[in-house]
């Protein structure tokens, strides 16, 4: 193991390894008071050397490195006054404590980085007594079983969707197309709406902090300022925002924003020229007596380009993967307009709450 830390970080002027041999106490059978008094010793030197090397480096005016393995309990030692009595064989307490030495180390990290030092603190993996690995939680198997069933299905799902032919394009197909191309670190913002909710499971995230959604809001226009923010904040990631025709109109104005600033992110515009999530409604629990559910809508590329920005008008699904390639290599903010089956509306969950009761 040391070998390979070593290998992987280069030059290392200085290793510790904050483990214990024999004479350590047994974490089976020790005192609290055996406890902190071992630990605080270890900890404790292991500053006093860090600090001693930084001198040394500081002196030679070179950068250099100090690396530590931490495997056990960490940063408690240097509180012993605080863990008198302190359950050190507790699964969440061993597991709690175990990276506080690793804590220690980054703030010495970012101290000493003004001196050209660099402190890594490693943990090769928990070793912990019989008694902690006694208490540690098992998988609950039903639950085990469940998810896989659950991720096979949709697996399943997703295959035949890629198969959809009807014109207009289904949203489905639309996911399914995208899917292919989507960069992994991506960030993906979801508006309220019908079209985009199809995205909720049919897309894929890899990383933390990707999808932006309003959750059970209802804000509809709140993708596309949302992907503006998140451009900002992440100018090194692609952003994409998801929008039905009728949720984008509600802050399309703020295209001229992106144009502005120069942001380079793409808005994928599902043109179904209605309300789709109000139009469902109307469909389940009245009967099909649609009131207000229509639109009439603009050329949302067109609309991109009279701001400046890149259109794309997508009719045929082999079309779509390549156009938003092209739109993620644009030099400013981009639209791709979709035009999807106004008809695919699933039955809206929440039925029930929008009906009359039913009997007396």
């Amino acid at each position: 193991f040391v070998e390979a830390v070593v290998q992987r970080l280069g030059k290392v002027d200085v290793l510790v390894n904050n483990a214990y041999g024999g004479g350590a106490p047994s974490i089976d059978t020790a005192s609290a008071e055996d406890f902190n008094q071992a630990y605080h010793t270890g900890v404790t030197a292991y500053f006093l050397l860090a600090r001693e090397v930084v001198r040394h480096l500081r002196s030679r005016g070179a950068p250099g490195s100090i690396i530590n393995i931490a495997s056990m309990y960490g940063v408690v030692a240097s509180y012993p006054e605080a863990y008198t009595g302190f359950d050190i064989n507790s699964p969440p307490n061993y597991h709690g404590l175990k990276g506080g030495l690793i804590h220690l180390t980054r703030h010495l990290a970012v101290y000493w980085a003004q001196d050209g030092v660099r402190v890594n603190a490693i943990s090769p993996g928990p070793f912990p007594s019989p008694k902690v690995r006694e208490g540690e939680p098992r998988p609950n198997q039903a639950w085990v079983s469940d998810i896989k069933d659950w991720f096979e299905r949709r697996e399943q799902r997703l295959r035949a969707e890629e198969r959809l032919t009807e014109t207009p394009i289904k949203p489905q197909r639309v996911y399914a197309e995208l899917r292919k191309v989507m960069p992994r670190d991506a960030i993906v913002a979801l508006d309220a709406g019908l079209a985009p909710n199809f995205g909720q499971d049919r897309l894929n995230f890899y990383q933390p902090r990707s999808l932006l959604v309003p959750l059970d809001l209802g804000g509809l226009g709140f993708s596309f300022p949302a992907s503006i923010g998140a451009k900002f904040a992440a100018p090194d990631r692609p952003v994409i925002n998801f929008n039905g025709d009728g949720g984008f109109l509600f802050n399309a104005q703020e295209f001229e924003t992106a144009v502005r600033y120069g942001l380079k992110l793409v808005s994928v515009v599902m043109n179904n020229n209605c309300w789709g999530s109000e139009k469902a409604y109307q469909r389940y629990a009245f009967n099909e007596r649609y009131v207000g559910a229509d639109t009439v809508n603009p050329r949302y590329d067109k609309y991109a380009e009279l701001f400046g920005g890149t259109g794309f008008y997508v009719d045929r699904p082999e079309d779509i993967g390549n156009a938003l390639v092209e739109a993620l290599n644009c030099d400013g903010p981009s639209i791709i307009e979709i035009p999807t089956d106004p008809d695919e509306m699933p039955r809206p969950a929440r039925l029930a709450e929008v009906q009359a009761p039913q009997g007396g």
